[in-house]
């Protein structure tokens, strides 16, 4: 088999005061992402992965839906598109012109967690100049894959980008998007509270943790994706893959999509 596995790998996007708080640097940031080069890096799209526009992934079920903004607007291109970030940063420079000159500023830069592996500053020596092609400047910082996740949560210490990755504890919206965007959900890296988009995203979360009805609930959390997604509290975000084998001697061979694996209790071994 070769199929999604259950992980969504996406770029966290700071935007509290002094870092990403700016809606166009930050869409920016997405529309100069070079993803043809760095999946092509990783594999290619065939065993690597594909482009994702949604923290939930389609292995979800009916909580997945298409959403408006990043991959599917007509700007984007997956080789990236410099021009469209440009007249974006132009934008900004009236808009938010401290964020601007911190996305441009080679004094300054945009400061990309990352872990400190030879594969990381691959990925690197691909982004930086089509960063700079955008006119965007960045910088990393680079963290032992030891300490990686316990330096990026703390808010003291993470920077403008964090690389990280999430998939659900169960076949529900519930265990991804509350965490990744709620404040105290537990990996709200987007440290996304202060921003005026946040409360009504918080209501539309509350109201689809209240609702019982699992259809009316799944509408509630595509909406919900949709809105996180449009804010750009996320950048590039990348639907990865696996492959799976398994020998002639088994039987009952399936996969179970939302936790990405075989479906064990159809199983069984071959007499």
């Amino acid at each position: 088999m070769n199929v999604f596995d259950p992980y969504t790998v996406y770029q966290a996007f700071n935007i509290s005061k002094g870092h990403l708080d700016c809606l166009s640097v930050r869409q920016a940031l997405f529309f100069a992402y070079p993803y043809d080069a760095i999946i092509k890096l990783n594999g290619g799209a065939k065993l690597y992965g594909t482009p994702g526009d949604s923290p939930v992934k389609p292995n979800e079920g009916i909580d997945y839906a298409k959403t408006k903004s990043h991959i599917n607007d007509s700007n984007f291109k997956s080789a990236g598109n410099p021009a469209y970030s440009k007249a974006l940063l132009a934008k900004a420079k009236t808009a938010c012109p401290a964020t601007y000159a911190k996305a441009t500023s080679k004094d300054q830069g945009v400061t990309i967690d990352t872990s400190d592996t030879a594969a990381s500053k691959k990925v690197a020596a691909i982004l930086t100049p089509a960063m700079a092609a955008a006119g965007i400047v960045i910088k990393y910082n680079y963290i032992p894959s030891g300490s990686y996740y316990s330096t990026i949560q703390d808010t003291t210490k993470q920077g403008d980008i964090s690389g990280a990755g999430w998939g659900p504890d169960w076949a529900n919206a519930s265990t991804v998007i509350p965490p990744l965007f709620l404040k105290d959900g537990g990996f709200d890296l987007s440290q996304n509270w202060d921003d005026p988009a946040y409360p009504a995203f918080k209501a539309l979360c509350d109201k689809a943790n209240a609702t019982l009805d699992r259809n009316a609930q799944a509408k509630l959390w595509q909406q919900a994706a949709s809105y996180a997604m449009e804010q750009y509290w996320l950048g590039a975000v990348s639907f990865t893959k696996q492959q799976l084998s398994w020998g002639s001697g088994v039987g009952g061979v399936d996969f179970w999509a939302p936790q990405g694996t075989f479906l064990f209790p159809a199983m069984y071994v071959k007499g």
